[in-house]
């Protein structure tokens, strides 16, 4: 027999946990776009593109490896502070980007470079010599990622340094993916609040909000991962201009 009561009661608790639910999302810490770790995944509710910012040095041949922390093989651990970075790559509609071929390049943590570069100019040379024969010989300097199904990458590094007392320290980021145009933009730190301790990018990027989409956000700190080391968790969404093709809306 058809008991009303007994389905009034269950719709009444489906709508509870519902609600629940869709409360639980908004008002979460986190912010939307990421969910990375322990296997969270979250939709995106505010998708705002990140901005192109474009490095005035060449980039360097690119290391094969999501781990810039010491070189396939060494005992020997680079200097510096230990961070994991963990984002996902996004079209303009928040949809995630797979197979995305995620490069990153950045100086060591006391501001040296160790990446190589094709064809440097002779004005530079010298002071390129200089900075690899400074740089820390255990740091990769660049590293790569490839997205997964959710869009998700993560990259094993350390906090740079800097080279100039007008710049503050930044990771380059360079994204490839065969139906989208290259993008290169660069990942700022939390600490650093609105960079406007940076020329370039007071220089450049005026507004404020837009600085922001730079900046990382700095998820939790791991004490498991490494022996004797605190490893610092950022979360840094990359969202590119164009629409994933094989997505219907």
């Amino acid at each position: 027999m058809f008991d009303i009561n007994y389905n009034l009661k269950f719709c009444i608790k489906f709508c509870i946990i519902l609600l629940i639910t869709i409360t639980c999302f908004f008002i979460s810490d986190h912010s939307p776009c990421y969910g990375y770790s322990e296997n969270r995944i979250s939709i995106s509710v505010d998708c705002r593109e990140t901005p192109m910012v474009w490095d005035k040095k060449r980039q360097p041949n690119i290391y094969m490896g999501n781990n810039l922390w010491r070189y396939v093989g060494s005992a020997d651990f680079a200097n510096g502070t230990y961070i994991i970075i963990e984002g996902r790559i996004l079209d303009k509609n928040c949809v995630p980007v797979p197979n995305a071929v995620v490069e990153i390049w950045q100086l060591d943590a006391n501001g040296y470079d160790s990446n190589y570069y094709d064809d440097i100019p002779e004005s530079n040379l010298t002071l390129s010599m200089e900075s690899m024969k400074n740089a820390d010989k255990n740091f990769v300097g660049s590293g790569t990622a490839i997205t997964n199904n959710l869009g998700q990458y993560k990259i094993y590094t350390i906090v740079p340094g800097t080279d100039s007392q007008y710049r503050l320290p930044h990771i380059n980021f360079a994204i490839r993916h065969q139906d989208f145009n290259e993008f290169i933009t660069q990942m700022y730190f939390p600490e650093d609040s609105i960079l406007e301790k940076d020329k370039f990018m007071m220089k450049y990027f005026k507004n404020i909000d837009v600085r922001k989409l730079l900046i990382a956000k700095k998820y939790t700190v791991d004490k498991k991962i490494l022996p004797e080391r605190d490893v610092v968790i950022y979360k840094f969404d990359i969202v590119l201009k164009n629409v994933n093709k094989y997505v219907k809306y």
